[in-house]
């Protein structure tokens, strides 16, 4: 589309471990009026937005899982003083398996992205998603995802007000564990074989 090349391209998705056991997929009633965001804090993630959705919804906790330095948290707390805003600093593995089993939703309104495994990882574990209205999103989401402009803190809140409903949050639960089958390792390794035997001309 850009002519950058050439060269015939092939695609191998990225993937994440779905680590989440069935029986551990909680249901609506169980979950915790909790959205979550795994992801740095660097400019293009635009976190601000998640913050001032925060301010929007005191009823829900916002819990920002990376490491967080002092000045940035002190920046992003002063956007939305009185939100349920929850830093981290960091979280173990089995504290990310364990809030990704029992959060009504993972949230993300990065402006651009290279992917977004985390968003697999969410959906792996039936756990809906309210994500940045962005090309990569699409293709990694599909119509499991809930979406807004990156810059909308209003159109994540409302996204957030959908999934307070028992029935909208189950069928995008369900629409998230059939989508996030399509990116397994295996599935990738079967391509990457395809990709090497065209290559390779055997």
């Amino acid at each position: 589309q850009h002519r950058l090349t050439r060269r015939p391209l092939f695609v191998v998705h990225n993937a994440a471990d779905h680590t989440v056991s069935a029986h551990r997929m909680l249901p609506f009633s169980a979950r915790a009026k909790r959205a979550i965001y795994m992801g740095s804090f660097m400019p293009y993630k635009n976190v601000e937005t998640l913050v001032a959705a925060a301010a929007r919804r005191p009823d829900w906790e916002f819990h920002f899982l990376s490491r967080i330095d002092t000045p940035t948290r002190g920046r992003l707390m002063s956007v939305a003083p009185h939100a349920h805003l929850v830093f981290h600093d960091g979280t173990p593995e089995a504290e990310y398996q364990d809030l990704l089993a029992t959060s009504r939703a993972l949230v993300t309104s990065s402006l651009d992205e290279g992917f977004g495994v985390p968003l697999i990882e969410a959906m792996a574990a039936g756990t809906p998603l309210v994500v940045s209205d962005i090309e990569i999103f699409h293709e990694v989401a599909g119509d499991a995802a809930l979406y807004s402009h990156p810059k909308d803190a209003d159109g994540f809140a409302s996204a957030l007000d959908q999934l307070d409903r028992e029935s909208t949050w189950t069928s995008r639960s369900r629409a998230s564990l059939e989508q996030a089958k399509k990116f397994s390792w295996a599935v990738s390794a079967a391509r990457l074989l395809d990709v090497l035997d065209k290559v390779g001309g055997t």
